[in-house]
């Protein structure tokens, strides 16, 4: 009976642990279920990338070609002082292919791509500012109104490409400016289609050739393998020659047995 009664304390004692067990993994199960419901009920933000730049794509296309209302006019207005005429522009097109980059990209990432596709849009409308006087613009805080009101007339790129363009010039001056933004915007751009510079030379040399082509490229020799061979060709006839001429003496030195007695 006395072990009847351990083995139902022992039993008793099992099943409160396994109460205890259970009753501390329902609350994380719960947080689990709760996370994956939020998960899925979260909108992904490829999503709203996307259809925010399909909007901004659509309504810069209106503004290019119907520029009518007063909503449509003070948009416009806002996007000429900030980015100038030229960066709203190249950003039509730019805005339609970050729409595809980012609904049409699968699981691949798409960030570095979008950055760069946006430091083109802002290179491109930095570049025509080097080639605009910039004498007229005051000195100090007033240039900041003088730039935003310039890029509403065209005078100026903008606030945003114009003072990163002024800033540039100021730094490194004009014929570099020019060098660095022209070689940043082609860089930015091409990253923007998954291209780079090694890609491009790896591209170069292992592009499909014709037979002739090869045959023509196995042909011809290196300047040190020339230099090399012509030399071994003149040791090997040096060393070939001395050995005919000692060969030849030696014949001539052989004495004859049957000499006539004098």
């Amino acid at each position: 009976m006395a072990e009847k009664k351990v083995k139902s304390q022992a039993e008793k004692a099992a099943m409160a642990k396994r109460q205890n067990k259970n009753t501390k993994s329902t609350p994380a199960v719960k947080k689990d279920k709760a996370s994956a419901t939020a998960e899925k009920t979260r909108i992904p933000v490829r999503l709203i990338t996307s259809v925010v730049s399909l909007a901004l794509f659509v309504l810069f296309l209106v503004i290019f070609l119907e520029p009518e209302g007063w909503f449509i006019q003070l948009f416009q207005g806002f996007v000429h002082g900030l980015f100038g005429k030229i960066g709203f522009y190249v950003a039509i097109p730019a805005l339609l292919y970050l729409f595809v980059i980012q609904a049409f990209s699968g699981r691949r990432p798409v960030k570095l791509r979008s950055f760069c596709l946006i430091a083109f849009v802002l290179l491109c409308g930095c570049i025509p500012q080097l080639a605009m006087d910039a004498s007229m613009l005051p000195e100090g805080a007033a240039v900041v109104v003088a730039l935003y009101e310039g890029g509403l007339a065209g005078t100026t790129a903008g606030l945003i490409c114009g003072g990163l363009s002024l800033l540039l010039k100021l730094l490194l001056g004009t014929v570099i400016s020019y060098i660095i933004l022209i070689l940043s915007a082609v860089i930015t751009l091409l990253a923007s289609f998954q291209i780079t510079i090694p890609s491009i030379i790896r591209a170069i040399q292992n592009r499909p050739r014709a037979d002739w082509e090869d045959q023509e490229f196995d042909e011809v020799e290196e300047p040190a393998a020339v230099v090399v061979n012509h030399l071994a060709n003149k040791r090997i006839e040096y060393v070939e020659n001395k050995r005919r001429i000692q060969a030849e003496r030696a014949q001539i030195d052989i004495p004859v047995d049957d000499e006539p007695v004098a």
